[in-house]
C-alpha cells in the first residue's frame, strides 16, 4: 500500500496538476481555471463516477449550470468565481446525495425558483458574500434535511419569516428592512442571526393566539 501511494505522489498527481482539474485525495477534485488547461475540465469531472467532492475556483463564467453529476457527490464548492446566475436542474432532485452546496464569493444577484431546483438531500447551503437582492425562499422551505443557510454579506432587504423556523440562518450584513412590519416579523428579522427554532415557534404561536382573540 505504501509503495502504491508513493508511486501515485511521484508520477500520477504531478502530471494531473498541470491540467485545469486535478485530484488531491481519493474521490476529491479541484478545478482551478487559472491553471493550464488540458483535457480535464469541471464538466468532465462532474461526469466522473465515484466523485465525492469537487472545488471550483477562478472561473469567469457569468452563468454556472449544474445538470448532470454522479449520485456519489457530497460536496460541491464553487466559491471565488464570477458567477452571476446559477442554473440547477431537477435531474437528480430526489436521487442526489449532495449534502453541501457552497457558492460563496461570487456575483450572484438572484436565487429564483425559475432557474433553481435544489436536491432534497442538501443539509448546508452557503451563498455568503454575493450580491443577492432577489431571494426566493420557496426554494428552501421543502428541503427537509436543510439545517444551515448562510446568507451573510448580501443585499437582501426582506426575508420570509417562516424560513427561520427549522433552519440555522445567518443574515449578518444585509440591509434588512425590519421596520413598518408586524411585530412578530420585526422580532424575527432583528434577531435572525441568533434566533433559536423554539423562540420562533413561540412568536408564531403568540401571533396566532392574538389573531384569534382579535377576531373573537
Amino acid at each position: 500500500m505504501l509503495i502504491q501511494l508513493l508511486f501515485l505522489s511521484l508520477f500520477i498527481i504531478p502530471t494531473i496538476v498541470y491540467s485545469q482539474c486535478y485530484k488531491t485525495v481519493s474521490h476529491t477534485w479541484i478545478c482551478d481555471n487559472k491553471l493550464k488547461s488540458n483535457n480535464l475540465t469541471y464538466e468532465n469531472i462532474l461526469n466522473t463516477q465515484q466523485l465525492e467532492n469537487i472545488y471550483l475556483t477562478n472561473y469567469e463564467l457569468s452563468v454556472f449550470k449544474i445538470d448532470n453529476y454522479p449520485l456519489t457527490l457530497h460536496l460541491l464548492n464553487a466559491s471565488n468565481n464570477e458567477f452571476q446566475t446559477i442554473i440547477l436542474t431537477s435531474k437528480n432532485r430526489y436521487r442526489s446525495n449532495l449534502r453541501r452546496l457552497i457558492l460563496e464569493s461570487n456575483k450572484i444577484q438572484q436565487f429564483s425558483i425559475d432557474t433553481i431546483v435544489l436536491p432534497q438531500s442538501l443539509e448546508i447551503i452557503s451563498l455568503a458574500n454575493n450580491r443577492l437582492q432577489v431571494f426566493d425562499a420557496r426554494i428552501f422551505l421543502r428541503l427537509k434535511n436543510l439545517i444551515k443557510l448562510d446568507l451573510r454579506n448580501n443585499l437582501l432587504k426582506h426575508i420570509l419569516p417562516q424560513l427561520v423556523l427549522k433552519i440555522n440562518i445567518n443574515l449578518k450584513n444585509n440591509p434588512l428592512d425590519c421596520q413598518c412590519t408586524p411585530e412578530f416579523y420585526r422580532i424575527i428579522c432583528e434577531n435572525s442571526t441568533t434566533l433559536q427554532p423554539s423562540i420562533v415557534r413561540d412568536i408564531f404561536a403568540n401571533k396566532q393566539r392574538f389573531t384569534i382573540q382579535y377576531y373573537i
